[in-house]
């Protein structure tokens, strides 16, 4: 029943939602008073280079959690699960493949809300978050008859999605580039 579902979705969300907090969480409590020392020592131009590699530092982290999680979850479930039937554990497995996609956006948004933050744009930063909870809300009105559990799943990445590119392009706005460059631990 909808029970059944509610928990499959919940249990989906745990991992992606927990290494979403501890990885990309992490990073902007490091990353904003360096930001703003290379800022302030050095130059713009040095500054954008060391978004950029800020950014490749974080989103690597993610995707490789994201893979450890996808080769994983067939192990990590069940046990976060334990009690689920068969037919609840396929649910739940399908969920957690698709919100991963999560975790290399939380990436994005870490860095690129960090930069915000870093240049007094804190209403950007702190309004787009406001994004998932009201896509999630679109698709329950939408699609809840239709695609059941799965539309808190896309909802919740529909809304993560937006969060993105809200973020981006804030940044953009700022003429920081928005792609991702490794250029070693230092500017």
């Amino acid at each position: 029943g909808a029970g059944d579902q509610l928990d499959a979705f919940v249990i989906a969300l745990l991992l992606p939602a927990f290494f979403t907090d501890i990885v990309a969480g992490s990073f902007s409590a490091s990353f904003i008073p360096a930001f703003m020392r290379v800022r302030s020592d050095q130059d713009d131009a040095a500054a954008k280079t060391f978004a950029r590699t800020g950014l490749a530092l974080v989103l690597g982290a993610m995707l490789a959690v994201s893979v450890l999680l996808a080769i994983g979850g067939p192990w990590l479930l069940p046990l976060l699960g334990s009690s689920f039937s068969a037919d609840k554990l396929q649910i739940t497995t399908s969920l957690f493949l698709a919100l991963i996609l999560w975790l290399p956006m939380s990436a994005c948004i870490a860095a690129w809300r960090a930069v915000l933050n870093a240049h007094n744009a804190f209403a950007l930063a702190a309004g787009a978050p406001l994004t998932t909870p009201l896509a999630t809300i679109a698709f329950l009105y939408a699609g809840a008859d239709r695609w059941n559990v799965y539309t808190l799943c896309w909802g919740t990445l529909a809304g993560v999605a937006a969060e993105t590119l809200i973020l981006g392009w804030g940044v953009h706005r700022l003429g920081i580039p928005i792609l991702p460059a490794w250029r070693g631990w230092n500017p």
